[in-house]
């Protein structure tokens, strides 16, 4: 089985400590992949006034790699091991409800394309209360929402990725076993990190 090539994106705010882990962990698994960090302290463009510049802006570094894919990992993300496979399709991750969840997604890089070449991220109904919510006193865009409309106005093929494991949506007692990726890591080491920070936004 042939892989594709695949560039990570990891974006941060408030939580540096996870992030170096969770990129740590890729250079571990993937040395050979280009591992893109946006610190979102320095540009916050998961302000509501930006739309969906903050997607807008991982997929245009991917566009200047050489990767077949991006995935696009929260910061906490746990990376236990390499991936099995990567889906042929334009989007790729959990479903639920239709919807593929943010915490571990991915794209072709011809989906990437169309993307930003429809000019939807800069769209500005994206900065509605509906795509809005307010965390730290701020309003910030819920990137996962303005995805989902994208995906549907573009008709994109999205495809479930069993690699991928976000843990609000199964039994959280125990850290799920089988996956390459699991939001939100729960290793002991994550738990520390997440007591000792003032609860930081995943990116």
């Amino acid at each position: 089985m042939s892989f594709p090539s695949v560039a990570f994106a990891v974006n941060f705010y408030k939580d540096q400590r996870l992030a170096n882990q969770t990129v740590t962990d890729l250079r571990r698994f993937y040395p050979e992949s280009p591992i893109l960090t946006f610190d979102d302290s320095k540009q916050r463009l998961k302000l509501s006034q930006f739309a969906g510049r903050w997607t807008e802006r991982y997929l245009k570094a991917f566009l200047q790699t050489d990767a077949d894919i991006v995935v696009k990992l929260d910061p906490d993300t746990a990376v236990l091991r390499r991936a099995r496979y990567f889906p042929d399709a334009e989007v790729f991750g959990e479903h639920v409800d239709g919807q593929v969840l943010g915490g571990a997604i991915g794209y072709s890089r011809d989906c990437a394309r169309r993307i930003i070449k429809s000019g939807l991220l800069l769209d500005t109904k994206y900065t509605c209360v509906h795509y809005t919510y307010v965390r730290f006193g701020e309003r910030v865009t819920r990137q996962d929402e303005i995805m989902a409309d994208i995906i549907r106005l573009l008709n994109l093929h999205t495809v479930e990725w069993k690699e991928a494991c976000i843990r609000q949506y199964h039994p959280r007692s125990v850290m799920p076993t089988g996956y390459a990726f699991v939001h939100p890591d729960m290793r002991p080491e994550a738990l520390a990190m997440y007591a000792s920070r003032n609860l930081g936004e995943s990116a």
